[in-house]
């Protein structure tokens, strides 16, 4: 059994000296980001501002979003309780998928590389590169409680208090160990790393849809729900260490069931066989579109499909906002017993979510050239008289029409479940919800832009385009919750387009931002058609 770790802690040194730098800058940011943001709830905590943020957060569509409210009156939603209340779910999953991610890339993708079968050679032990991969893992968190919790007592803010931080900062790490520990697992019985990332991101993103549902109708079934774990204990309030310990079993027997996988396959293999191809190609194949469209044909499909779940998830909370409005006196009175007001504003804020969601997709298609390129297959294209310009093209148009065909279907969906959840008689706000997605039409033309400039430029830009989009829409979601400076908030690129259908069509930064995303195709196309591409 020893033979099997050989070489564990040597290898452990060559993961960190290879991924100090993700490492590091992984640590830096999650942590800036968990505990950053204690002096902005404070400010809301001022005066009667946590009296409304406690009205508002007894919304369906909040418990939707971050979980039930821990407290049942306003002047116990302290801080403390706050800050672990509207914070908890987002950083977890943000962790999980950061953890999973990882734990794909050191391990299927090392595989698929035939880096691994290297290291083997070397008499290293059988699951030794998996259980360093483990450890850095664990490491990582460890640290991260570690910094996470001691910046949080470093405010010496009453509410936020020793046990509460280090329960907060815990369960976040339980969260990464858990992304990590079922991404081990999707590692061992997919035979890529793309279907093995695939497959673990839709099983989170199923996770966050099943808790949002069952938190606003049934609670007892969040409580089998791992994700809902990391908030249900209610960090800052009772810290219940019940969950921790869940969460920390199932990681355990995840981890364990990976290994035993790993032990019952050969290297390079995997449980479920890839699917044999057809012995002969379809029409479509033997042109560059069909051909690029083939290789994201299960992202495509894979991507819409969970659009279409999300905008029909949170269309059925419309029904219990108008409740809300109206069983509630104070609500009552700021929306003039009409919820239109506070159907306006959080539909505006669900297209922002929508929107961030799909831009996904087109980004994964034209970043799929790159990939390609960068496993030496896209040569092969070129030098089979496909021009690069039919390459960019192609990519151009795949990008543009599924990013079309992604916002449309989150409009359409969300409307006709929201029609249909408030008992609507019109289906008048299908359409309202359809001009507010169309209205982000700008943001796919800029973004894919964007990434596609990005194909001829080194790889980190790639990079960079997605921090742009989850930076963008970082700050936009939390700019009400937490009253950020005005200055920040129109640095995100969401906000430079009108917040429809709360605010009315503005047709500049409509334009604007369309104008820019067609230059950075153009320019996009110029380097591309006479890059060099190696076969």
């Amino acid at each position: 059994m020893d033979n099997h770790f050989t070489q564990t802690f040597a290898l452990l040194r060559f993961q960190l000296r290879q991924k100090w730098l993700w490492l590091a800058l992984w640590l830096l940011g999650l942590t800036a980001f968990a505990s950053g943001y204690v002096p902005a709830f404070e400010k809301i905590a001022e005066d009667q501002g946590k009296v409304g943020l406690f009205v508002t957060m007894q919304n369906p569509a909040m418990t939707a979003i971050f979980g039930p409210l821990p407290v049942d009156v306003a002047n116990n939603y302290t801080v403390g309780v706050m800050y672990g209340h509207e914070m908890t779910l987002f950083i977890a999953v943000v962790t999980m998928m950061i953890a999973g991610s990882f734990m794909i890339e050191q391990t299927r993708k090392t595989e698929e590389n035939g880096q691994l079968e290297i290291l083997k050679s070397l008499r290293i032990g059988a699951r030794a590169y998996s259980m360093a991969a483990i450890l850095l893992v664990l490491m990582h968190t460890i640290l991260m409680v570690v910094l996470i919790s001691g910046l949080l007592v470093s405010y010496q803010v009453q509410t936020v208090d020793v046990a509460g931080s280090v329960y907060f900062a815990s369960s976040i790490g339980l969260a990464s160990l858990l992304g990590a520990s079922l991404a081990y697992v999707c590692a061992q019985i997919f035979p890529t790393s793309s279907q093995a990332r695939g497959i673990f991101f839709s099983l989170v993103g199923l996770l966050y849809l099943l808790r949002a549902s069952t938190d606003v109708s049934n609670l007892d079934f969040s409580k089998i729900n791992p994700l809902a774990w990391t908030y249900l204990g209610q960090p800052f309030l009772r810290n219940h260490l019940n969950y921790p310990l869940a969460l920390l079993v199932l990681t355990m027997v995840l981890f364990f069931l990976g290994m035993k996988l790993e032990s019952q396959r050969d290297l390079g293999a995997s449980l479920l066989a890839a699917r044999k191809g057809k012995t002969q190609a379809k029409g479509y194949l033997t042109t560059p579109l069909g051909f690029i469209f083939y290789l994201n044909k299960g992202t495509i499909i894979a991507w819409l499909i969970a659009d279409v779940i999300i905008a029909l998830m949170y269309g059925s909370i419309y029904g219990d906002i108008d409740t809300f409005v109206s069983s509630n006196e104070l609500i009552s009175q700021m929306f003039a017993n009409d919820a239109s007001g506070l159907i306006d504003s959080f539909t505006s804020l669900v297209m922002v979510v929508m929107t961030a969601i799909g831009l996904v997709m087109p980004l994964v298609v034209v970043r799929k050239v790159h990939t390609e390129e960068g496993k030496s297959r896209l040569g092969y294209l070129v030098v089979h008289r496909v021009s690069r310009g039919k390459i960019y093209l192609s990519t151009l148009f795949l990008s543009l029409v599924f990013g079309l065909l992604a916002i449309i279907l989150n409009g359409i969906s969300l409307g006709v479940a929201a029609v249909s959840s408030m008992k609507a008689e019109s289906y008048d706000f299908v359409w309202t919800c359809l001009k507010a997605a169309m209205n982000q039409w700008p943001l796919v033309c800029l973004f894919v832009g964007l990434m596609l400039l990005s194909l001829s430029l080194p790889a980190i830009f790639g990079w960079l385009v997605y921090g742009l989009l989850g930076y963008s829409f970082c700050i936009t979601y939390f700019a009400a919750l937490l009253d950020l400076p005005k200055w920040l908030v129109h640095t995100s690129l969401f906000d430079l387009l009108a917040k429809m259908p709360m605010d009315k069509f503005a047709l500049a930064p409509f334009i604007g931002l369309s104008v820019a995303g067609i230059v950075a195709m153009v320019i996009g196309w110029c380097l591309f058609t006479n890059k060099e591409i190696k076969a």
